[in-house]
């Protein structure tokens, strides 16, 4: 399974930022509570992310979540 690029970008912005910096940390229980609450929102998001996380995949994570804030970057220039 890939990480839906348009789907974390539809999280809340503190949302992304709270799981992008559990990741920074490799902080296990952090970044646990971070796919716990993506999950609430949208459970297959979080489904895959979770099978990310337990394979120890987190720059694919983080590197997803870039690209989110990347694309709003290029969006907020674009106006």
């Amino acid at each position: 399974a890939s990480l839906d690029r348009e789907a974390l970008a539809a999280l809340p912005l503190a949302l992304r930022t709270e799981l992008s910096d559990a990741v920074v940390s490799l902080d296990a229980a952090r970044i646990d509570d971070g796919i716990h609450s993506v999950a609430k929102l949208n459970p297959e998001l979080g489904g895959v992310l979770e099978h990310y996380a337990s394979q120890f995949q987190y720059t694919i994570i983080l590197q997803a979540i870039q690209s989110c804030r990347s694309d709003v970057v290029k969006e907020k220039n674009a106006v």
